[in-house]
């Protein structure tokens, strides 16, 4: 056993510590700085199904000047993609709480998208966006994911779940078509991955040859998940990835408006 000054020392140590990491996670405020020229602003956003801040939401879509929009957990009361359509095109509304999708982007980009039930089927199994974009010319891949909890009810493993998408991958890229997105383009995948930066699912992704935006351009932990929506963030389970072929100009952690998630915003070109 411990005698009490040693064990408060050792309580004392592991307190700062966490504090450390908690401060290491702080957001980034908001509205964000302007994006380079030449840049995507993209967005995964889980807006929690049961958020009650949707003229918020609108607002901070539009102050940020995002340009592809992911939100997951949409329902037909927790955000109105309708309130933005003097800038947004909606190509996707799914509303179904938590397996809810819809997806969102600027005018000037062409999108091609739908959704597809998950690779693998749970009772816990989540569809995911896959779309065709182009861009000023350039085309590329998206993938919108919203992997299931790690909660024993769901009946399979959130890494296998991610393992199978990664299985699709080689060098960063799709190696057959899917839905929408196209063999061998640049890919984004992004969303809300369930899953901390050490676990396997993500490391098979990586594997693969996809680049965690975050880890590849912040320091810091970039926390994104808060146990209720009044705390502050523990943990990192929503990323923006990528393909070689895309270069990540910026990535922003920040608050968003009634969700117990933050917004990773990451500003990318070609």
């Amino acid at each position: 056993m411990f005698k009490k000054p040693v064990l408060k020392r050792i309580i004392l140590i592991l307190a700062t510590l966490f504090a450390l990491y908690l401060l290491a996670g702080w957001p980034d405020s908001t509205p964000l700085p302007e994006k380079p020229k030449n840049t995507l602003r993209i967005a995964t956003l889980n807006i929690n199904y049961g958020n009650r801040s949707a003229d918020e939401l609108e607002t901070f879509i539009r102050e940020n000047d995002l340009d592809i929009v992911l939100i997951i957990e949409y329902s037909d009361g927790n955000f109105f993609p309708e309130s933005l359509k003097d800038r947004y095109k909606t190509v996707i509304t799914y509303p179904a709480y938590t397996r809810g999708l819809a997806l969102l982007h600027k005018k000037d980009i062409r999108v091609e998208a739908s959704i597809k039930p998950s690779l693998i089927r749970t009772i816990c199994s989540f569809p995911f966006v896959n779309a065709s974009l182009k861009w000023k010319g350039k085309r590329f891949s998206l993938l919108g994911l919203h992997a299931p909890p790690p909660v024993p009810s769901c009946g399979v493993q959130t890494d296998t779940v991610l393992k199978a998408f990664a299985g699709l991958l080689d060098k960063g890229v799709l190696q057959k078509s899917i839905g929408n997105c196209n063999k061998g383009e640049p890919l984004v995948l992004l969303g809300d991955l369930n899953a901390f930066p050490f676990q396997p699912g993500v490391g098979g992704l990586k594997e693969a040859g996809l680049i965690d935006a975050w880890a590849e351009n912040r320091f810091g932990t970039g926390l994104t998940w808060k146990p209720l929506s009044m705390l502050i963030p523990v943990a990192r389970i929503d990323y923006i990835m990528h393909s070689p072929e895309i270069e990540t100009k910026n990535i922003y952690c920040t608050n968003l408006p009634g969700s117990d998630h933050q917004a990773v915003i990451a500003d990318i070109r070609f």
